[in-house]
């Protein structure tokens, strides 16, 4: 009888320490192990990683979830296949929660515009008016959902992202090499799914 409320919930950072080890990870080495003198030696690096973003979607009611969806869940029970049909339903509606829910912060905003760039270099102000155009298209999404995005200036924006050291600027001109763009593509991932359908 005990009701249960599920919330999805965003996590999203600045800048995350493990993005190299996970980039290793995904091209087939394998995960190292993590000694107490390696944890111990993590706050000698707490430099410099920006903020946390944590954001809370729609809370999904379990019994109201399945008195929509199975209503004869309470009289009889559900049979294998059917509670395991119910479970994947659910485990989308809370992903779908947590991506209504996007923090979408500078660094993965401007990594987002960067990499779509030829040859991943850019003038800064053409970087500029498309992190307006980019908060314009936020805007509009965040009336429909539980995104979050920055609503200051481009220029600090741009200058927040600056400061994370994953790309740089030269002459008014923005890039990054091979190595940071692999990083990007880490942190553009964080926020695609926002942009996918608009």
């Amino acid at each position: 009888e005990r009701n249960v409320m599920i919330v999805p919930v965003y996590i999203g950072y600045d800048h995350i320490m493990e993005v190299s080890t996970y980039m290793k990870e995904l091209s087939g080495q394998k995960k190292e192990k993590e000694s107490a003198w390696q944890v111990l030696g993590i706050v000698k690096k707490l430099r410099n990683f920006g903020q946390v973003f944590v954001n809370f979607g729609e809370p999904i009611n379990l019994k109201q979830y399945f008195d929509k969806h199975q209503p004869e869940w309470r009289e009889q029970a559900l049979t294998d296949q059917q509670f395991s049909s119910q479970v994947n339903d659910l485990a989308n509606n809370v992903m779908q929660g947590i991506n209504h829910a996007t923090a979408v912060n500078a660094l993965p905003l401007c990594g987002a515009i960067l990499l779509a760039t030829q040859a991943h270099q850019i003038g800064k102000q053409r970087l500029l008016t498309l992190i307006k155009l980019h908060q314009t298209l936020l805007a509009d999404i965040a009336q429909h959902s539980d995104i979050t995005y920055p609503t200051q200036s481009a220029e600090l924006i741009y200058e927040h992202a600056l400061a994370m050291n994953k790309f740089s600027e030269e002459n008014y001109v923005i890039s990054c090499d091979h190595k940071q763009s692999t990083h990007l593509t880490y942190y553009r991932n964080t926020i695609v799914h926002v942009f996918a359908l608009p």
